[in-house]
């Protein structure tokens, strides 16, 4: 999976950089599950032998030119899945409060979202092991943030010469069940995050404290992986997770930058895998967060105003995804990107916070590289496009994956 790091101040999310007073920032970090790899080659659905050790020792049945009812399925659950998230947010904003804060008395932002998986995840992502037994997959990401965005998409100038840098690994257990329903398999997952982090400002001018050395938020769920099947005459593959975000990361009141949110979510997704054409790859990871209220905060600003205060950060839902084409059995090259958008606002004391949507676009090259039949390497840059609300700067991935 991936870090994310967002940034909040004590006047609102960046609404307008002459606003900007008080710096109240917070940093997580989460990293997601990953597939592994197959190609497709001429006339044929896939290479099987490459999947089979990769994946496990049963049996793959495809029928060229022939839709399997795996392909209906995974378009009902996406309809299903972007159903149930329109009505939960339309429910959400029912329940706010329909008068916008005065920015006169507008309450300070004392929420963000949390650490999420941006780009964590690529190529081949909606392959995985579908018999029984484990997968390890290890994560390392370095983010080097060197500028802060306002609600409209500039540069916070209260912030003199930004550096931020994020530095985290986790190894990420995945256990496959024997019980194959529909074919596919069930298992488990689960990641805790190492994160490192470090910041420094040109002063005079706003500064934001990072928490140094500590654990990330716990990320586990269950999951289904189906078999790779055919959609459109060619090689289709998917799964489904169900993640739960587990606040037991590290956090200091007194800091800005802190590895946990300090609050719950539940995360689901589906990745997909599509091989439309001889040597070429295209995959995405779909997500949905929902997120619940806490009353912990970092470092909160001294007002008499929030002696009781529960806040809570807006849903949001985002894209990780990728292209690549195949220049040998061992090496593919590509491009990736992600597309995070919050969709509804952040919350104090269950009333909207204005300008607190956040959304950022990252663009960048990859590579995917089979090692050996059993170990793989993704490798992902990623370069800011546009960024609302967020800090942003060049972020690179690294992901191992290792079936046993």
């Amino acid at each position: 999976m991936q870090q994310k790091l967002t940034f909040k101040l004590e006047r609102g999310l960046f609404a307008d950089a002459s606003e900007v007073t008080v710096a109240d920032l917070t940093i997580h970090d989460t990293l997601a599950t990953g597939g592994t790899a197959c190609t497709q080659r001429r006339k044929k659905p896939c290479r099987l032998a490459s999947v089979i050790k990769l994946f496990g020792t049963g049996q793959i049945k495809m029928s060229e030119g022939r839709e399997s009812p795996f392909g209906r399925t995974l378009i009902g659950a996406v309809c299903l899945l972007s159903l149930a998230c329109g009505v939960i947010a339309a429910t959400s904003q029912a329940h706010a409060s329909p008068t916008a804060i005065p920015a006169a008395i507008a309450m300070p932002d004392l929420v963000t979202e949390p650490t999420v998986n941006l780009g964590n995840t690529s190529y081949y992502d909606g392959f995985g092991k579908f018999d029984g037994g484990w997968v390890i997959i290890d994560y390392a990401r370095w983010q080097h943030l060197t500028s802060i965005s306002d609600s409209k998409g500039n540069a916070v100038t209260a912030f003199r010469n930004p550096d931020i840098e994020a530095l985290s690994n986790v190894i990420q257990p995945v256990w496959v069940s024997s019980w194959h329903p529909f074919g596919g398999g069930v298992g488990v997952t689960a990641l805790l995050p190492l994160v490192d982090l470090s910041s420094s400002f040109t002063q005079p001018g706003a500064n934001l404290r990072a928490n140094g050395f500590a654990l990330g938020d716990l990320t586990w769920g269950p999951f289904y992986q189906a078999r790779p099947t055919t959609l459109f005459g060619h090689v289709f593959s998917y799964r489904l997770e169900f993640d739960i975000l587990s606040p037991i990361g590290g956090f200091n009141r007194t800091k800005d930058i802190d590895q946990s949110s300090r609050f719950w979510s539940i995360n689901p997704y589906i990745a997909m895998t599509y091989l439309p054409a001889s040597g070429v790859e295209l995959s995405s990871r779909i997500y949905y967060l929902y997120n619940f209220p806490t009353s912990t905060f970092p470092n909160p600003p001294a007002l008499p105003r929030l002696a009781s205060t529960t806040g809570r950060a807006g849903q949001a839902v985002w894209a990780n995804y990728d292209a690549s084409c195949t220049f040998s059995k061992l090496f593919s090259l590509g491009i990736n990107g992600y597309y995070f958008q919050q969709i509804t606002n952040d919350q104090i004391n269950r009333t909207d916070l204005p300008h607190s949507i956040k959304n950022q676009l990252y663009l960048g090259p990859g590579f995917h590289w089979n090692l050996t039949p059993n170990n793989i390497i993704n490798a992902n840059l990623y370069l800011p496009v546009t960024t609302h609300g967020v800090a942003n700067g060049p972020q690179l991935s690294f992901q191992f994956i290792h079936p046993f």
